[in-house]
């Protein structure tokens, strides 16, 4: 079942990923009509077809050369690359020259009119050609490579003019400016009419140019354009850095070179790029699950006995001599394991961050907490914790009485999924474990108690974060099965049972007290203590902010449903609680060293029946419990979580002193508030003799009367001061609301315990909201609320102060130390959610991978 419910979670998350990619595979499919696609865009694809004759002007005329041979300059007259009125090398007449020669003359095939060298705008230099001109590289008005805009330079494009494709008015290559010649050609030219000529020399802004006789144009420059198409192919002109050119008109090309270069095609054809089509991959990576944590504290185990004036006493520094109290603790989890992780190939845009994953980690741990006793603060310092349950009954006899070790192995599977664009994104996680832990503790110098307990644990998760911060929920199902035994090692089967039991073998504990169990004047060597089962269940909302591992700050708030039943085989009694719970707490961790706070409310109905299932007591009772705890604490940072405690509660007597010594190690603070079944009782009768106006209206007057006293020194910390009076009052006033609502539905569900207990709970989370609130309900529960309020930390003694409500409100007595219902076994068996460890895989550089919410005991 458990295989099933997993391949649920992962197709369903997979389901997820092929929707969310659907519609944008969708849209790479499609041509949304580019511009320059002849498909969508047929006009684009023709010219203005032109009447076969070129349109070009007349070469300017070369100056006259020797012999008829050159022209001035190896490249013409002002300019072309092939002559004046059209020779290609020299004046008119020469044997590539003279009106009508095929190099020179008006319509010539390289010169003057609509030659496709020569003319104003030239492929090198002058006005317009392929490399700078007015004119066209190879044509007249919007010839495939001239016109008004040619490949290279000029004012415009370096294919077509006004439109053609290919051709001005009518030449595919001539017009007002051929690919070669014009105002500062480069270098010489050739062309064929039955003779030829060249030279050899060079002018400036170009390199070299040649005219001969072929059909069509190419010019090359540092630019590019594309014109119109048919199908797969274009005509217009591609460039990069260089320096030739070359132009023809019907029957004759020129080339030419200028700082740049472009190519032009009039009368071919190049197939166009292709973008590579984006794709979305799939990609199996590894993945790693890791968590770590330890730490230590010792408490002085003096009692304080300084008492101040009135009800505020003094903590008392440095007074070692009951010794100290070492508890170490070792939290090791770790998995490798394999995701899918999917990508965008080829993306751009925020594509290019698009990040998802699927995985599944099998994970193994161990989690070991012990508590040792030393006489003196450096021996506590050295004083190493157990790393595992002693083997072995000589290992412990060398333990000191009191002395315990909890080891809890740890075994399991993380389903993980998540998906978000750079650094946000969102993710689950689900984790099925199991868990084995074994405690033990030394009673006395012949006695040892071992308490075995299995626990299966299901969290579900979902959260959304942005880099260092993650915001999420989280629920879970926890059932816990155990058993403990006392064992008498000073006889053998004692000893005997104890070995088997730290090693996992149960069967020879039972049938050790079972044996005995008749036999009344023996001491048996294994007496079976109790036998548990837990049940619990519970959501929170969940925020995380820093560095997994490192530095880091998480908060969490939920409530927990938990039933427990417990068997005591000594007494023949069974007990049953159901219990709802409202929790918040804040966890801190900052390279190596802890602070920890914790509000909680919890309700409780129980049951004790005898082995004949006759009931012997049952009630009911709430309590309020407010924790701190600081790994390395000063005397300013514990005055200041006294003053906080004050705030919530309005409790005069927890002012106590604190010297101001600096640094005091190790720190805690703690408060219980119980409510008896007689408490809650007038509570509940409160709630329908005053009704809501009047409940409300009492609890505000607290305030007011709070407020008009001392200000807003009233506020708790952290609020500002212009808003104190009136968010404190709609704050007090909602919170009486809810409590008075939720007490007349324990009232009507005193039958039913679940649902008795969830609207204590409730009743406690309002109660928990502002001292206001738990001085109303104070007030209404009468004589009897039990208060116990405790100090504790390195440095300074012991501090325990027991106080309970009298007839007269807001008056409290001191008195000793008491047991309170329940103390022995109504225990709220809640499994708080946290944030665990993280989750690693390989991604890109840059992408972050969030925490992985989990649950902690």
């Amino acid at each position: 079942m458990q295989q099933y419910k997993s391949m649920k979670f992962l197709v369903a998350v997979l389901a997820i990923f092929a929707l969310s990619t659907q519609a944008q595979a969708k849209t790479n499919n499609t041509n949304n009509g580019n511009p320059f696609d002849c498909t969508h865009n047929p006009t684009l694809c023709t010219g203005n077809n032109g009447n076969g004759v070129g349109n070009g002007g007349p070469g300017n005329q070369g100056n006259p050369g020797s012999n008829g041979n050159t022209g001035g300059s190896s490249s013409g007259g002002n300019g072309s690359s092939s002559g004046g009125n059209g020779s290609s090398s020299g004046g008119n007449g020469s044997s590539s020259g003279g009106n009508g020669s095929s190099s020179g003359g008006n319509g010539s095939s390289s010169g003057g009119h609509g030659s496709s060298s020569g003319g104003h705008g030239s492929s090198s230099g002058g006005h317009g050609s392929s490399s700078g001109g007015h004119g066209s590289s190879s044509g007249g008005h919007g010839s495939s490579s001239g016109g008004h805009g040619s490949s290279s330079g000029g004012h415009g494009s370096s294919s077509g003019g006004h439109g053609s494709s290919s051709g001005g008015h009518g030449s595919s290559s001539g017009g007002h400016g051929s690919s070669s010649g014009g105002h500062g050609s480069s270098s010489g030219s050739s062309s064929s009419s039955g003779s030829s000529s060249s030279s050899g020399s060079s002018s400036s802004g170009a390199s070299s140019s040649s005219s001969g006789s072929s059909s069509g144009s190419s010019s090359s420059s540092g630019s590019s354009s594309s014109g119109g198409c048919d199908g797969d192919y274009c005509n217009g002109s591609s460039s990069s850095g260089g320096s030739s050119s070359s132009s023809s008109s019907s029957g004759s090309s020129s080339s030419s070179s200028s700082g740049s270069s472009s190519s032009s095609s009039s009368g071919g054809a190049l197939p166009k790029e292709d973008k590579p089509e984006k794709k979305l991959k799939a990609k199996l990576v590894p993945m790693f699950y890791l968590d770590y944590d330890s730490g230590t504290g010792i408490s002085n185990l003096t009692p304080n006995t300084l008492r101040g004036p009135g009800q505020q006493d003094v903590i008392e520094v440095d007074n070692f001599a009951l010794g100290f109290q070492k508890t170490s603790y070792e939290l090791m989890e770790g998995g490798i394991g394999a995701g899918v992780r999917f990508y965008y190939e080829n993306a751009t845009g925020w594509e290019k961050n698009f990040w998802a994953h699927v995985g599944i980690i099998p994970m193994k741990g161990k989690e070991v907490t012990s508590v040792r006793y030393a006489k003196t603060y450096e021996e506590a310092q050295n004083l190493p914790g157990f790393k595992s349950a002693p083997l072995n009954v000589t290992d412990l006899y060398q333990w000191k009485n009191g002395e315990s070790v909890s080891y809890m192995s740890k075994g399991g599977v993380i389903f993980v999924a998540g998906t978000g664009v750079g650094m946000i994104g969102i993710n689950t996680a689900h984790v099925a474990q199991g868990t084995w832990e074994t405690y033990v503790e030394k009673v006395d110098h012949s006695h040892a108690y071992v308490k075995i307990t299995k626990s299966n644990l299901e969290s579900y998760s979902i959260g959304t974060g942005a880099s260092l911060v993650t915001v999420g929920l989280s629920q879970f199902n926890n059932a816990d099965d155990g058993f403990s035994y006392k064992l008498d090692l000073n006889q053998a089967e004692g000893r005997k049972v104890y070995e088997d039991l730290v090693r996992g073998n149960i069967a020879a504990a039972e049938l050790v007290a079972n044996k005995y169990k008749a036999l009344v004047l023996v001491e048996s060597p294994v007496v079976k203590v109790e036998t548990f089962k837990t049940q619990s269940k519970g959501n929170s909302f969940n925020i995380f902010i820093g560095l997994p591992l490192i530095l880091n700050s998480s908060s969490s708030s939920g409530k927990v449903q938990s039933f427990a039943t417990t068997d005591f085989h000594l007494d023949k009694n069974i007990v049953s609680a159901n219990y709802g719970i409202y929790d918040t707490q804040t966890r801190t961790r900052a390279f190596g060293t802890h602070t920890f706070s914790d509000k909680m409310f919890y309700g409780a109905q129980f049951k004790v029946s005898d082995y004949n299932k006759n009931v012997i007591e049952k009630g009911y009772f709430g309590r309020m419990s407010w924790i701190y705890q600081d790994d390395k604490a000063t005397a300013s940072s514990l005055k200041m979580k006294i003053e906080e405690l004050y705030d919530a509660t309005g409790i005069q007597s927890v002012l106590v002193q604190v010297p101001e010594v600096g640094s005091i190690g190790t720190a805690g603070v703690a408060m219980n508030i119980t409510f008896s079944e007689e408490n809650t009782n007038r509570m509940i009768q409160a709630a329908y003799d005053l009704g809501r106006k009047e409940f409300a209206r009492q609890a505000l007057e607290k305030f007011e009367a709070a407020y008009a006293k001392a200000g807003n020194n009233v506020c708790p910390l952290g609020m500002q001061a212009q808003n104190c009076k009136q968010e404190m009052t709609n704050r007090t006033q909602y919170a009486a609301v809810k409590m008075q609502d939720a007490l007349i539905q324990m009232h009507l569900n005193k039958g039913n315990a679940v649902e008795f207990t969830k609207a204590y709970a409730e009743f406690g989370k309002a109660l928990m909201d502002n001292r206001f609130a738990l001085a109303q309900a104070m007030k209404v529960a009468g004589a009897g609320v039990k208060v116990n309020y405790s100090i504790e930390g390195t440095r300074i003694s012991n501090y325990n102060l027991n106080l309970i409500t009298t007839d007269k409100e807001g008056v409290m007595k001191r008195v000793d130390i008491y047991s309170a219902e329940g103390d022995r076994s109504l225990f709220p068996a809640n499994k708080r959610s946290r944030y665990r460890g993280v989750v690693v895989m390989p991604y890109d550089p840059g992408l972050t991978t969030p925490t992985m919410p989990g649950t902690k005991p």
